[in-house]
This record gives structure tokens, sequence and C-alpha cells, in this order.
């Protein structure tokens, strides 16, 4: 495996752990994260194929995300049918999204089908359909771009519009046309009523790094009332004029 390759495959997993560790009991205050066969193993699951496989039946939602996963990190291929019927069949949004994206690391077409399926659906939450989004843009595909420019023009979920303006200014590469859309849209959202959406524009304005945001900008810091988004704005503004047009990591 690359070495690219294997830097998306370690961050698609740590991504997909995070969005079960939200649902997963107390673990105490270990520093290092644990691997997903250690809570495979937390939630009293053998970590085989034999198991894994009958573990994607499991009423937990938690368990059946994790067992795909682990399934995809062991590269059983032998699998792969009983994944992708698993996702096919999953009713939780986030759990759906989990398999799919496990399908997608044994090389499923399928799965990344069923993920961009996932991201042009309407009906979805905006948080899910951003979060196949992310499995999408990484196997460098960026069918999912417009669907998530729709979705923060329609003003979908306030977790939706947070995740998609950040997904939308950091895939790489972009052509000029979505550049110039990510930044529409981040300035766009200096404006949304809620604060943690333009604490995230800031964030997104920050990484795409493009000097023409200082106006608005500026503008927004002229309007803003809540302290935290004023003293990001303010950074945002001296990074932006302290480094030109180099993105700001």
């Amino acid at each position: 495996m690359h070495l690219q390759a294997a830097r998306d495959l370690q961050r698609a997993k740590f991504v997909l752990f995070l969005s079960v560790a939200l649902f997963a009991p107390n673990c105490g205050h270990a520093s290092v994260p644990e691997t997903v066969a250690q809570a495979l193993k937390r939630y009293g699951i053998e970590v085989n194929e034999a198991a894994l496989v009958k573990a994607m039946s499991d009423p937990r939602k938690e368990v059946r995300g994790l067992a795909a996963a682990e399934l995809a990190d062991m590269k059983v291929i032998n699998a792969l049918p009983e994944i992708l019927r698993a996702a096919e069949s999953e009713q939780d949004g986030l759990t759906q999204v989990n398999i799919a994206a496990a399908a997608t690391w044994l090389g499923s077409d399928q799965g990344l089908s069923l993920l961009k399926g996932i991201c042009a659906d309407g009906s979805k939450p905006g948080y899910v359909r951003a979060s196949a989004a992310r499995s999408v843009f990484r196997e460098q595909d960026h069918t999912c771009f417009r669907p998530l420019v729709d979705m923060i023009d329609l003003g979908t979920d306030t977790e939706g519009r947070i995740e998609a303006i950040d997904l939308l200014a950091q895939v790489r590469p972009k052509t000029d046309e979505e550049e110039k859309t990510a930044l529409r849209l981040a300035l766009d959202a200096l404006h949304d009523p809620e604060v943690m959406v333009r604490l995230q524009a800031c964030e997104a304005i920050r990484w795409i790094g493009d000097p023409k945001a200082i106006a608005p900008l500026q503008q927004a810091l002229e309007h803003e009332q809540e302290k935290v988004v004023r003293e990001r704005i303010g950074l945002v503004l001296k990074l932006l004029r302290e480094n030109g047009r180099q993105p700001l990591e």
C-alpha cells in the first residue's frame, strides 16, 4: 500500500471510530484512544472473521459499524458481500455510512455508489450526508461537491452545515470554480444565525487562505456581537494579511 493510501485508511478508520465513540460507554480517562479491535472486545465481540460477520447483525449500531471496519482492516475480501448487504439494509444513517465506507476500503464500487447516493439524498440529515461525502472525497471523487453546496444553500441542520462548510474548504484538489464556491459559502456563513456555524466559516476561510476574503471579514467583524467569533475573525484577518495566498495550515 502506498504511503498516502495508508494514511487515508488510518484517517478513515479514525473518523469512523469517532462517529461511534460518541455512543460508547464511559471507558475512563485513557490517554490513548482504543483501537477498533479493542472497542469490539469491550462490547464482547471476538475479533475473527466469523464473529465479525455475525456482529454486523448485532442490535447495537456501534458494534455493526465497528465490525465492518475491522473486517476491512483485516482485508477479509470474502466478507465484502456481507458488508454490502449490511450497508444496504442498515437503518441508522451514520452506521450505514460507516459500513459502506468499510466496503470502499476493500475496493468496492458498490460501496462508493451507496455513499454517493446518501450524500445526494435530501431526505437524510445533513450531518449524515456530509459524513458520506467525506468518504467519497477520500476516494478523490468530487461527485458530492454539488450536493453539499445545495445542502448549505438550502439551510440544512446546523451540524450538517458545519460539516459541509469544513469539507468543501478542505477537499483537495479543487477546480477554480469549486474554490470560488467554497469561499462564497464560507463568507455567506459568517452571517449565519448560529455561532458555531460562524466559527466554522472562519476556519474554512483560514484554510482556503484567499486574501479576497479580507474585506468581507472586516465587514463581518464590524457587525459581529459574539466575542469568541470576533476574536476568531481577527485572528483569520491577521493570518491572511501576513500569509497572502498560501494555505494556512
